[in-house]
C-alpha cells in the first residue's frame, strides 16, 4: 500500500498571490506556522489548510477457473523364481493408467484500487497530527467504509495460474522419483 500526501496552506491574507505545498517532510513547518505564524513570515494564523491524501492497495482478483487433471497409474511388478538356479529370477514392471486425479484451479488477476481524499482541517487538528501517512490511511478507509467505490481499479496485468503445470517431481523418503518403475517401492520387490 501507497500513501501520497500532500499538504496545501492558503493564509487568508495571501490567498490569491500565495499558494503553497507542504509534503509530509513539512507537517512540522505547517504546526509552527499555526503555533508562531511570524516564524514563516505570517501575521495571521493559517487558514484554508487542505490535506491531499491517495492511497494504493495491491490485490488479487480471481479472474477464472478451470478443472485440472493430474495423471494417476497403477504399477505392478512380477518376478517368478523356483528351485532350479538357472530358472526365473528376473522381474518385470508394467504401468497401468487409472483414472486421473480431478480437482477445481484457478487464475487470479493482480490490480491496485487507488482512492484519494482531500480534508479540510484547522490549526488545532494539524498540530494533534502525530503521523500524516496514518491520518491519510484513516481517512480514506473511513471515506471507503461509506462508499467502497471511491476506489479506482486497474489490472496490473500480473496473473497466477494455479492451473498451470506445476507438478515437481515426486520424493519417496529422500530419493527423488523420476519415473513410478524406478521407485525404491519398485526396487525393493525386485530384490525378492
Amino acid at each position: 500500500m501507497k500513501l501520497a500526501l500532500f499538504l496545501v496552506l492558503l493564509t487568508g491574507s495571501a490567498f490569491a498571490e500565495m499558494k503553497s505545498i507542504y509534503s509530509m517532510k513539512d507537517l512540522a513547518a505547517i504546526k509552527a506556522a499555526c503555533t508562531d505564524p511570524a516564524s514563516v513570515g505570517n501575521q495571521a494564523l493559517p487558514t484554508d489548510i487542505k490535506i491531499f491524501c491517495t492511497l494504493v492497495k495491491t490485490g488479487w482478483e480471481e479472474s477464472a477457473s478451470g478443472l485440472k487433471n493430474l495423471n494417476t497409474a497403477v504399477i505392478v511388478t512380477s518376478s517368478a523364481t523356483s528351485s532350479k538356479p538357472n530358472a526365473g529370477a528376473a522381474s518385470e514392471t508394467k504401468t497401468y493408467s487409472s483414472e486421473p486425479f480431478s480437482y477445481v484451479c484457478d487464475k487470479y488477476s493482480e490490480y491496485n484500487a487507488e482512492a484519494s481524499s482531500v480534508t479540510d482541517v484547522t490549526c488545532e487538528q494539524v498540530l494533534e497530527i502525530a503521523d500524516l501517512n496514518q491520518f491519510c490511511k484513516d481517512a480514506i478507509e473511513q471515506d471507503a467504509a461509506m462508499n467502497p467505490g471511491i476506489f479506482n481499479v486497474v489490472f496490473t496485468g500480473k496473473v497466477t495460474d494455479t492451473c498451470a503445470d506445476n507438478v515437481a517431481p515426486g520424493t519417496f523418503g529422500d530419493t527423488p522419483v523420476q519415473d513410478p518403475s524406478q521407485s525404491p517401492l519398485s526396487k525393493r520387490k525386485e530384490k525378492r
